[in-house]
């Protein structure tokens, strides 16, 4: 019993740690070739950094969004933005024109299915373990067959909390 709650715990922090990575890896982009629309993260210069703070509000070095169109000049990129709303938070979107001065570098974020695949198969061993040991029987009697818990094993399907 302790054998299975250990590695269900290694399986747990492997998978927590791959979920942690992600299931994208972000791939370099050329700023000399055309760039196609789609979701990218754009890396910006030090004039970049102030040219977006002064739109924005806030001083980032890093843009995750959408490039909604470029030009030779310019790269058109959709971020999110949030504001208040009467009820909870409303997440405004704010196109932002960069001329490609203003950029380092820009890299296009993929899916990665190598990751993904482990990611869902760890969090599906977890879970099989899970139910397992919930299921096995196991209500921690010695070996000797004394002491111990009731010989049904019960797993509670809801909860009714009063006060």
């Amino acid at each position: 019993m302790i054998r299975a709650a250990r590695t269900s715990r290694i399986v747990a922090v492997a998978t927590g740690c791959s979920l942690l990575a992600g299931c994208f890896t972000l791939t370099p982009i050329r700023l000399d070739s055309d760039i196609e629309p789609g979701r990218l993260r754009v890396h910006l210069t030090d004039a970049g950094v102030s040219r977006v703070a002064e739109t924005l509000g806030e001083r980032v070095r890093v843009l995750d969004g959408e490039v909604t169109r470029t030009t030779a000049s310019d790269i058109v990129i959709l971020v999110p933005s949030s504001g208040p709303a009467a009820f909870g938070e409303q997440v405004l979107f704010q196109e932002l024109r960069l001329p490609r001065d203003d950029v380092t570098s820009l890299e296009r974020r993929q899916l990665n299915k190598m990751r993904t695949g482990l990611a869902v198969g760890g969090a599906a061993a977890v879970a099989g373990l899970l139910i397992y040991e919930a299921l096995s029987g196991k209500t921690g009697s010695t070996p000797d067959g004394g002491g111990g818990g009731p010989s049904e094993s019960r797993v509670p399907v809801f909860r009714i909390f009063m006060r």
